[in-house]
């Protein structure tokens, strides 16, 4: 029993960054479906993948993406994101890829911004860095998306 004991616990202490690289990797991956969606006007796919990032930001530390941004900036990646919800719910997909542009754009201005502050997010590329936080704000405006379908 005692045995057991050791083998899980040296299990538990692998798994946290095993599931965090899995995360990593799976975010960053619907975060491309979701762009190939909206690039190639497949609404129901976009709609698959962005619900697929709301499902992504929940493994997401609140601080980890948003230490680097300021709150303007956080702000206004937050409402890129509900103007993309919006469009997704809608079936506006003209829209939903403006809104998808602008989300990536104001996330890579935010953490270019407050990159200054301190380096990368747990020493992320740019790229995966603003994509964190584009991730965390499609996580907070899960239940606007819900209510409005």
């Amino acid at each position: 029993m005692a045995i057991s004991s050791i083998s899980s616990g040296s299990t538990a202490q692998r798994a946290p960054g095993l599931n965090k690289k899995n995360s990593l990797q799976q975010r960053s991956t619907d975060f491309s479906c979701l762009a190939s969606a909206l690039g190639s006007n497949n609404l129901t796919s976009a709609q698959n993948a962005f619900s697929a990032l709301q499902k992504d930001a929940q493994s997401i530390p609140a601080t980890q993406a948003s230490s680097q941004a300021t709150a303007q900036s956080l702000q206004q990646v937050q409402s890129d994101a509900r103007a993309l919800a919006a469009s997704l719910t809608s079936g506006n997909v003209g829209g939903a890829q403006k809104a998808f542009a602008n989300l990536k754009q104001d996330s890579a201005k935010a953490h270019l911004h407050g990159h200054h502050h301190g380096g990368g997010v747990n020493n992320l590329s740019a790229a995966a860095s603003s994509e964190l936080l584009a991730t965390q704000a499609i996580g907070s405006v899960g239940s606007t998306l819900n209510v409005t379908a």
